[in-house]
């Protein structure tokens, strides 16, 4: 099994990625339809299912499925204990420092907007953050304002447990019972103080994938006929999510990712993985962790101006394109102007 990269793989990978962070967008921008929750049939509701429920839930469980398949996307019963060592180290670079310059933006923010006037109302139900240790502290190190940094904090727990993991992950037949045992915990809701038995789990899933089903993963075979029938298992799952069917609706999530990400197999017929992706496809980690602020910012203006159900349809569908326009134009300049500093915010991810 060769541990060469192909391009068309590599390709697939970077838009998949991108319509997902797109996608984890919407999930931010529900201020705009919570007035609707109880209005199952309301045209914003159905949206917010579709956009966020649908295919937003999908993207982080994918991003961590992916990592931990890049994480031991190596010959790992060759004793190469080199090759996890040198990764570990990566990661300091392109998790571990993101982690806290992002966390960090995220205190000056709540610092720094919870005193303005007219804006504090809508940030933090508008109580002023107070400038103490703690709050410092917690703020940097813990996410305290960067909520949607969750996702990184378990990602640094992971890297460090890795040199563990791959000692199970050698043995197919008990990294399948660890895969079941942490499938069960995920359905009983059972998680660790430190990280979420569901990150943990799509960790050693794409671990799992990347030493015993390489091939299954990266191959794009071209079988159309195939990715439809991946593209309709996704879609069933999705309507038991939809449903919040217990049990089921856990074990929906767990596979959903690999069924969006096969389906996208289709992307072939219009020769998507045979160019090089758009620059700013590229930029999914920026997306992701630049978005959080701006949507929820401009979905609670829009909302308090959003009288009626067409209005406010057409502000949650545009509330995340807006901010990605945004985004783009900020990413452009980081990346001329200041390099240096766009390459730390995100981890030297190109």
């Amino acid at each position: 099994m060769s541990d060469d990269i192909s391009s068309r793989f590599s390709r697939k990978v970077t838009v998949v990625s991108f319509i997902l962070a797109v996608c984890v967008m919407y999930i931010h921008a529900n201020k705009l339809v919570n007035n609707y929750v109880d209005m199952q049939s309301a045209l914003p509701y159905v949206l917010y299912k579709i956009l966020a429920g649908t295919f937003g839930a999908v993207g982080v469980p994918f991003f961590f499925l992916q990592s931990g398949y890049w994480m031991f996307r190596f010959d790992i019963f060759e004793g190469k204990s080199g090759i996890l060592k040198r990764k570990l180290k990566k990661k300091i670079y392109s998790i571990g420092i993101p982690f806290l310059l992002w966390n960090t933006l995220g205190l000056l923010f709540f610092l720094i907007v919870t005193r303005l006037p007219g804006i504090s109302s809508m940030i933090n139900g508008g109580q002023v953050v107070p400038i103490t240790m703690r709050n410092i502290f917690e703020g940097i190190f813990l996410h305290k304002f960067y909520i949607v940094f969750w996702f990184m904090q378990d990602l640094i727990v992971l890297t460090v447990i890795s040199p563990i993991l791959i000692r199970l992950i050698r043995n197919r037949y008990l990294i399948r019972v660890t895969i079941l045992v942490l499938l069960v915990l995920s359905v009983l809701g059972i998680n660790s103080p430190v990280c979420q038995t569901t990150s943990l789990l799509f960790f050693t899933i794409g671990g799992a994938l990347s030493v015993f089903h390489r091939d299954y993963w990266e191959i794009l075979n071209g079988n159309h006929v195939e990715a439809i029938i991946y593209l309709a298992l996704f879609f069933v799952c999705a309507a038991i999510r939809w449903f919040s069917l217990p049990v089921l609706s856990t074990i929906a999530l767990v596979v959903s990712p690999i069924l969006f990400w096969k389906s996208c197999d289709l992307l072939t017929l219009i020769s998507v993985f045979d160019h090089e992706p758009l620059w700013f496809c590229k930029q999914s980690f920026f997306i992701y962790a630049a978005h959080d602020f701006l949507v929820e910012s401009l979905s609670a203006i829009l909302s308090k101006v959003s009288e009626n159900m067409a209005w406010v349809s057409i502000c949650f569908i545009i509330t995340p394109l807006i901010v990605l326009t945004f985004l783009y134009v900020v990413a452009r300049l980081l990346s001329q102007r200041l390099p240096k500093v766009y390459q730390l915010l995100c981890g030297g991810r190109n």
